[in-house]
């Protein structure tokens, strides 16, 4: 027992040092969002760290600046538990669905409940400023017009976690 949780104290060590790497200036306030996601998603703060983590990356990775990067992967997150709340999947599931949604990749969404067709993505960009007549959708476009419109489709969802996580049969769900 003694030697897992100095093996568990390692791994947190770990993933603290990395969180403070990857949100860099942003690593108090994320870190502040992320610890109060344990409230209503049934994982431990290094999985959600870990999960945070890695939705930093994947945002900077399609261009968003740091910031916006951060703040992307947090209003994910909760949007995720939210959406798994909603539609009976995994907070896992919901993420990769929500991940792939921004990648331009609707089709997983849509066996959640939320429904996004390219023509809308492109609309939606249109409607921003994000793209011009005659110019292509960037990866960055793709991602600020899919989230926009994920926005305005939570409303159906908003707060499903936070209600799920009050039980025992939900949080099951969950995980």
């Amino acid at each position: 027992a003694t030697a897992a949780l100095a093996k568990m104290a390692v791994e947190n060590d770990r993933v603290a040092k990395q969180f403070e790497r990857s949100f860099g200036p942003a690593a108090k306030h994320a870190h502040d969002q992320v610890l109060a996601l344990g409230a209503v998603i049934p994982k431990t703060n290094t999985e959600l760290e870990e999960s945070a983590i890695y939705l930093n990356n994947f945002a900077r990775g399609l261009g968003f600046a740091g910031p916006q990067a951060a703040q992307l992967s947090v209003e994910l997150m909760k949007m995720a538990g939210d959406l798994a709340g909603f539609s009976g999947k995994t907070f896992e599931e919901a993420l990769s669905g929500l991940e792939r949604g921004l990648m331009g990749s609707t089709k997983g969404l849509k066996s959640m409940g939320v429904a996004l067709q390219a023509s809308q993505v492109e609309q939606e960009a249109y409607r921003l400023g994000i793209l011009g007549i005659g110019q292509e959708l960037t990866p960055v476009g793709t991602a600020m017009a899919t989230y926009s419109l994920l926005v305005k489709q939570a409303a159906n969802w908003t707060g499903e976690a936070a209600k799920i996580a009050q039980s025992a049969e939900g949080q099951w769900k969950m995980v």
